[in-house]
């Protein structure tokens, strides 16, 4: 339906879902059905915590508040 110029809310309502669930436009004309069926990689967040500041955090938690 994309390919055939329906927009977004119209393929939508046609397969009774959500818009998001649809709106994939520029993934489906680079990698066709494929594209969409798979989750897009994406870059890593945040490195982890380290092992040491993840030490300290947890034993901060296990002592009562400073006054």
């Amino acid at each position: 339906m994309s390919a055939d110029g329906i927009g977004t809310s119209a393929i939508a309502a046609a397969a009774d879902t959500a818009k998001t669930t649809v709106w994939r436009p520029a993934r489906f004309m680079e990698e066709g059905v494929d594209g969409v069926l798979r989750d897009k990689t994406r870059p890593p967040g945040r490195l982890p915590t380290a092992y040491d500041k993840t030490a300290t955090v947890v034993t901060m938690t296990l002592k009562p508040p400073p006054p």
